[in-house]
C-alpha cells in the first residue's frame, strides 16, 4: 500500500481486517506507517531483526505513553529501556 494515499491505505487495511475476521484468518501486514496502528489486533515492532514491542494498540499507548505517530515511529527502533529514559527526561506532554 506504499503507493496509496492515506485514506485509501486506511480503507484497504480496514477491508483486509473485515475479510480476515469473516474468514477466521490472520493477515500479516508489514508497514512503516504508524498512523493506522489502531486498526490492528496485534502489533509487533522489529528492530535489527529482534522484537522491541509486542502487544495490542492499547498496550502500545501505555508502553510508549503517546499516540503521536511520529514519536511511535521514533521509538520503534529504540530499546525499550532507552524509550523509558527519554520519556522520563522529557518535559513534553504526551496525549494518550
Amino acid at each position: 500500500s506504499s503507493g496509496l494515499d492515506a485514506l485509501s491505505d486506511r480503507n484497504l487495511l480496514r477491508t483486509l481486517k473485515i475479510l480476515a475476521k469473516s474468514a477466521n484468518k490472520s493477515i500479516v501486514v508489514i508497514t512503516h506507517n504508524t498512523e493506522n496502528l489502531a486498526i490492528f489486533d496485534k502489533i509487533i515492532f522489529l528492530s535489527k531483526g529482534r522484537p522491541t514491542f509486542a502487544g495490542t494498540y492499547e498496550e502500545l499507548l501505555l508502553e510508549y505513553k503517546t499516540s503521536d505517530p511520529y514519536m511511535i515511529r521514533k521509538y520503534m527502533d529504540m530499546n525499550i529501556a532507552d524509550v523509558y529514559q527519554e520519556l522520563n527526561a522529557s518535559t513534553r506532554i504526551y496525549k494518550i
